[in-house]
């Protein structure tokens, strides 16, 4: 009995059930995708962990400090590129002692991280340029925090939806 008076109430609302399914449609598309953006990593600065061309999906909004800490992934400004965006390993955060070796150098060195901020670095260190080269980065450079990795071997076809409004 229920089943039909479904049926019956989908056949003759079915205007306002495309209507309702387009504003939801729209609402998640304008405020809740934005806030969950992917990016396809192009480098090898992150292997093992993120292959090249793997696709990750991170959380943006909202992103403090309280919510970085050692051993997170993150997208941010690169500093010495700002129109540019690096994924790096939080390594260490705001008040921390860093003893590090530059690129191409024998000899170690040590750094304090200022509060607010972090000091990131690559999973594979001989081919990333981080921290290490440019020093901590203040949190506010830190665009999303990576949530989910996918490797290109496992990343979805694009899809398509269509909509059809009779």
């Amino acid at each position: 009995k229920s089943a039909s008076s479904c049926y019956r109430f989908f056949s003759q609302h079915t205007g306002w059930t495309c209507l309702a399914t387009a504003v939801a449609t729209t609402f998640t598309y304008l405020h809740i995708w934005p806030m969950y953006p992917s990016y396809t990593i192009d480098g090898v600065s992150m292997e093992p962990t993120i292959p090249d061309k793997s696709i990750v999906y991170t959380r943006v909004a909202p992103v403090s400090i309280k919510q970085i800490a050692r051993g997170d992934i993150v997208i941010a400004v690169n500093p010495t590129k700002n129109a540019e965006l690096i994924c790096k390993r939080v390594a260490s955060v705001g008040g921390d002692s860093v003893t590090y070796r530059k690129l191409g150098s024998s000899s170690y060195t040590t750094s304090d991280v200022p509060k607010h901020a972090v000091w990131l670095q690559g999973d594979n260190a001989n081919e990333s340029l981080d921290s290490r080269s440019y020093g901590s980065l203040h949190y506010s450079m830190i665009v999303s925090k990576v949530e989910r990795i996918i490797p290109q071997s496992q990343a979805p076809e694009p899809s398509f939806c269509t909509f059809n409004f009779d």
